[in-house]
Protein backbone atom coordinates (compact mmCIF):
# COMPACT_ATOMS: atom_id res chain seq x y z
CA UNK A 1 0.00 0.00 0.00
CA UNK A 2 3.01 2.45 0.07
CA UNK A 3 3.50 2.32 -3.85
CA UNK A 4 -0.07 4.09 -3.48
CA UNK A 5 0.34 6.20 -0.88
CA UNK A 6 3.55 7.64 -2.78
CA UNK A 7 1.84 7.78 -6.04
CA UNK A 8 -1.23 9.87 -4.51
CA UNK A 9 1.21 12.29 -2.53
CA UNK A 10 3.13 12.98 -5.61
CA UNK A 11 -0.17 14.31 -7.22
CA UNK A 12 -1.30 16.00 -5.02
CA UNK A 13 1.78 18.16 -3.74
CA UNK A 14 2.29 21.61 -5.31
CA UNK A 15 -0.95 20.82 -7.51
CA UNK A 16 -2.40 24.08 -7.06
CA UNK A 17 0.41 26.13 -4.19
CA UNK A 18 2.88 26.58 -6.89
CA UNK A 19 0.23 28.23 -9.04
CA UNK A 20 -1.30 30.32 -6.70
CA UNK A 21 2.59 31.50 -5.27
CA UNK A 22 3.88 32.88 -8.92
CA UNK A 23 0.23 34.61 -9.11
CA UNK A 24 0.68 36.26 -5.76
CA UNK A 25 4.24 36.94 -5.87
CA UNK A 26 3.91 38.70 -9.66
CA UNK A 27 6.44 41.75 -10.18
CA UNK A 28 5.53 41.65 -14.10
CA UNK A 29 3.73 44.26 -16.07
CA UNK A 30 -0.02 43.91 -15.56
CA UNK A 31 -0.93 42.64 -18.56
CA UNK A 32 1.41 39.61 -18.43
CA UNK A 33 -0.05 38.93 -15.10
CA UNK A 34 -3.18 38.79 -16.51
CA UNK A 35 -2.28 36.27 -19.40
CA UNK A 36 -0.73 34.10 -17.21
CA UNK A 37 -3.92 33.97 -15.04
CA UNK A 38 -6.35 33.58 -17.93
CA UNK A 39 -4.12 30.67 -19.08
CA UNK A 40 -4.11 28.82 -15.60
CA UNK A 41 -7.91 29.64 -15.85
CA UNK A 42 -8.23 27.60 -18.51
CA UNK A 43 -6.20 24.91 -17.69
CA UNK A 44 -8.64 24.42 -14.25
CA UNK A 45 -11.50 24.49 -16.49
CA UNK A 46 -9.50 21.88 -19.47
CA UNK A 47 -6.13 19.67 -18.49
CA UNK A 48 -6.47 20.80 -14.47
CA UNK A 49 -10.10 18.50 -14.17
CA UNK A 50 -8.16 15.43 -15.75
CA UNK A 51 -5.75 15.71 -12.77
CA UNK A 52 -8.16 16.37 -10.56
CA UNK A 53 -9.82 13.24 -11.81
CA UNK A 54 -6.62 11.28 -11.49
CA UNK A 55 -6.60 12.41 -7.97
CA UNK A 56 -9.54 11.20 -6.69
CA UNK A 57 -8.16 7.96 -9.18
CA UNK A 58 -5.63 7.73 -6.53
CA UNK A 59 -7.89 8.39 -3.15
CA UNK A 60 -10.20 5.06 -4.62
CA UNK A 61 -6.80 3.34 -4.84
CA UNK A 62 -5.84 3.47 -1.44
CA UNK A 63 -9.59 3.24 -0.04
CA UNK A 64 -9.50 -0.16 -2.14
CA UNK A 65 -6.56 -0.87 0.12
CA UNK A 66 -7.63 0.17 3.13
CA UNK A 67 -5.77 2.83 3.46
CA UNK A 68 -6.83 5.53 6.32
CA UNK A 69 -3.40 7.40 7.43
CA UNK A 70 -1.38 8.34 4.52
CA UNK A 71 2.40 8.99 6.01
CA UNK A 72 2.96 11.35 3.03
CA UNK A 73 0.31 13.81 3.25
CA UNK A 74 -2.49 14.49 4.93
CA UNK A 75 -4.79 15.55 1.91
CA UNK A 76 -7.57 13.18 0.91
CA UNK A 77 -9.20 13.44 -2.48
CA UNK A 78 -12.52 15.55 -1.09
CA UNK A 79 -9.87 18.01 0.42
CA UNK A 80 -7.97 18.49 -2.92
CA UNK A 81 -11.23 18.85 -4.67
CA UNK A 82 -12.21 21.40 -2.08
CA UNK A 83 -9.18 23.10 -2.63
CA UNK A 84 -9.33 22.58 -6.22
CA UNK A 85 -12.71 24.92 -6.22
CA UNK A 86 -10.91 27.71 -3.71
CA UNK A 87 -7.82 27.83 -6.37
CA UNK A 88 -10.76 28.37 -9.41
CA UNK A 89 -12.49 31.20 -7.43
CA UNK A 90 -9.01 32.52 -6.58
CA UNK A 91 -7.76 33.12 -10.46
CA UNK A 92 -10.98 34.42 -11.06
CA UNK A 93 -10.82 37.53 -8.53
CA UNK A 94 -7.32 38.06 -9.31
CA UNK A 95 -8.16 37.76 -12.81
CA UNK A 96 -11.10 40.70 -12.38
CA UNK A 97 -8.72 42.90 -9.79
CA UNK A 98 -5.76 42.93 -13.20
CA UNK A 99 -8.68 43.78 -15.45
CA UNK A 100 -9.89 46.57 -13.73
CA UNK A 101 -6.42 47.55 -12.74
CA UNK A 102 -5.07 47.42 -16.22
CA UNK A 103 -8.37 49.91 -17.20
CA UNK A 104 -7.47 52.14 -14.45
CA UNK A 105 -4.13 52.46 -15.78
CA UNK A 106 -5.21 53.34 -19.31
CA UNK A 107 -7.12 56.15 -17.82
CA UNK A 108 -3.74 57.11 -17.09
CA UNK A 109 -5.27 59.12 -13.87
CA UNK A 110 -8.80 60.09 -15.02
CA UNK A 111 -11.44 59.68 -13.00
CA UNK A 112 -14.63 57.27 -13.68
CA UNK A 113 -16.71 60.33 -13.73
CA UNK A 114 -14.44 62.15 -15.90
CA UNK A 115 -14.25 59.49 -18.70
CA UNK A 116 -18.41 59.45 -18.70
CA UNK A 117 -17.78 63.06 -19.00
CA UNK A 118 -15.90 62.98 -22.06
CA UNK A 119 -18.04 60.15 -23.68
CA UNK A 120 -21.86 62.16 -23.09
CA UNK A 121 -20.03 65.42 -24.67
CA UNK A 122 -18.62 63.07 -28.02
CA UNK A 123 -22.45 61.76 -28.13
CA UNK A 124 -23.95 65.34 -28.19
CA UNK A 125 -22.00 66.36 -30.86
CA UNK A 126 -22.16 62.72 -33.20
CA UNK A 127 -25.67 63.63 -33.73
CA UNK A 128 -26.21 60.74 -36.22
CA UNK A 129 -25.05 58.44 -34.32
CA UNK A 130 -22.11 57.04 -36.35
CA UNK A 131 -19.61 56.96 -33.03
CA UNK A 132 -17.32 59.58 -35.56
CA UNK A 133 -17.21 63.40 -35.80
CA UNK A 134 -15.60 66.14 -38.12
CA UNK A 135 -13.53 68.80 -37.77
CA UNK A 136 -16.44 71.32 -37.23
CA UNK A 137 -18.04 68.91 -34.72
CA UNK A 138 -14.79 68.56 -32.77
CA UNK A 139 -13.99 72.30 -32.37
CA UNK A 140 -17.54 72.57 -30.67
CA UNK A 141 -16.73 69.87 -28.58
CA UNK A 142 -13.81 70.84 -27.38
CA UNK A 143 -15.58 74.44 -27.04
CA UNK A 144 -18.22 72.00 -24.70
CA UNK A 145 -15.35 70.61 -22.40
CA UNK A 146 -14.03 74.34 -21.32
CA UNK A 147 -11.10 73.89 -23.97
CA UNK A 148 -11.00 76.95 -26.25
CA UNK A 149 -8.95 75.65 -29.33
CA UNK A 150 -8.06 78.12 -32.71
CA UNK A 151 -8.36 76.00 -36.51
CA UNK A 152 -5.03 75.34 -36.73
CA UNK A 153 -4.76 72.99 -33.79
CA UNK A 154 -7.97 71.47 -34.44
CA UNK A 155 -6.63 70.93 -37.42
CA UNK A 156 -3.32 69.34 -36.53
CA UNK A 157 -5.19 67.63 -33.63
CA UNK A 158 -7.98 66.07 -36.30
CA UNK A 159 -4.49 64.86 -38.35
CA UNK A 160 -2.75 62.75 -35.89
CA UNK A 161 -5.86 61.07 -34.35
CA UNK A 162 -8.46 61.21 -36.80
CA UNK A 163 -8.59 59.55 -40.06
CA UNK A 164 -9.75 60.78 -43.37
CA UNK A 165 -11.50 64.22 -41.61
CA UNK A 166 -13.31 61.94 -38.67
CA UNK A 167 -12.29 61.49 -35.49
CA UNK A 168 -14.16 58.20 -33.61
CA UNK A 169 -15.03 58.21 -30.06
CA UNK A 170 -12.27 55.52 -29.08
CA UNK A 171 -9.78 58.15 -30.88
CA UNK A 172 -11.68 61.17 -29.04
CA UNK A 173 -10.97 59.55 -25.58
CA UNK A 174 -7.37 58.59 -26.29
CA UNK A 175 -6.72 62.47 -27.54
CA UNK A 176 -8.48 63.85 -24.17
CA UNK A 177 -6.73 61.08 -21.62
CA UNK A 178 -3.77 62.20 -22.83
CA UNK A 179 -4.96 66.32 -22.35
CA UNK A 180 -6.23 65.81 -19.10
CA UNK A 181 -4.42 62.84 -17.81
CA UNK A 182 -1.16 62.54 -15.45
CA UNK A 183 -0.96 66.72 -15.29
CA UNK A 184 0.69 66.42 -12.34
CA UNK A 185 4.78 66.35 -12.16
CA UNK A 186 6.39 63.04 -10.59
CA UNK A 187 8.03 65.64 -8.28
CA UNK A 188 3.85 66.80 -7.24
CA UNK A 189 3.06 63.19 -7.02
CA UNK A 190 5.71 62.04 -4.62
CA UNK A 191 4.82 65.17 -2.51
CA UNK A 192 1.11 64.07 -2.90
CA UNK A 193 2.37 60.60 -1.56
CA UNK A 194 4.24 61.73 1.19
CA UNK A 195 1.52 63.74 2.54
CA UNK A 196 -0.49 60.94 2.77
CA UNK A 197 2.13 58.46 4.51
CA UNK A 198 3.07 61.55 6.70
CA UNK A 199 6.62 61.94 5.97
CA UNK A 200 7.32 58.20 5.49
CA UNK A 201 8.75 56.10 2.63
CA UNK A 202 5.80 53.66 2.33
CA UNK A 203 2.23 54.29 2.69
CA UNK A 204 -0.08 51.01 4.19
CA UNK A 205 -3.08 50.50 2.40
CA UNK A 206 -5.42 51.34 5.28
CA UNK A 207 -4.13 55.02 4.57
CA UNK A 208 -4.45 54.43 0.95
CA UNK A 209 -7.74 53.41 1.09
CA UNK A 210 -9.00 56.30 2.98
CA UNK A 211 -8.24 58.57 0.03
CA UNK A 212 -8.50 56.30 -3.24
CA UNK A 213 -11.49 54.59 -4.71
CA UNK A 214 -11.84 50.94 -5.20
CA UNK A 215 -10.86 51.30 -8.90
CA UNK A 216 -7.50 53.29 -8.17
CA UNK A 217 -6.95 50.94 -5.12
CA UNK A 218 -7.19 47.26 -7.16
CA UNK A 219 -4.48 49.03 -9.79
CA UNK A 220 -2.18 49.81 -6.88
CA UNK A 221 -2.29 46.53 -4.59
CA UNK A 222 -2.20 44.95 -8.36
CA UNK A 223 1.27 46.80 -9.30
CA UNK A 224 3.31 44.39 -6.32
CA UNK A 225 0.49 41.92 -5.63
CA UNK A 226 1.06 40.17 -2.23
CA UNK A 227 2.83 43.49 -1.09
CA UNK A 228 1.65 45.28 2.39
CA UNK A 229 2.35 48.35 1.46
CA UNK A 230 2.97 50.85 -1.32
CA UNK A 231 6.94 52.14 -2.21
CA UNK A 232 4.87 54.79 -3.54
CA UNK A 233 8.29 56.25 -4.91
CA UNK A 234 8.80 53.05 -7.12
CA UNK A 235 5.56 53.47 -8.27
CA UNK A 236 5.88 56.81 -9.31
CA UNK A 237 8.72 55.91 -11.12
CA UNK A 238 7.39 53.32 -12.75
CA UNK A 239 4.70 55.29 -14.32
CA UNK A 240 7.32 58.18 -15.64
CA UNK A 241 9.12 55.51 -17.51
CA UNK A 242 6.58 54.17 -19.70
Amino acid sequence: SDVYKRQYQRRVRGHIVATKDAVSSARTALADQLAFVVDKTQAVEAGEKTELAAIQAAQAELDAEGVTNNIHTTLTGKDVATQHEQYAVFLQRKKEMLEAAIEQEKLRGLTPEQLTEIDESFALFDKDNSQSIDIKELKGLFYSLGYEKGPKEVQSIMAEFGVDGKMEKAQFREFMIGLIGDTESKEEIVAGWKLIGKGADRVDWERVEGVMGAHELAYLKAWKSGATDLDYAAWTDEVFAR
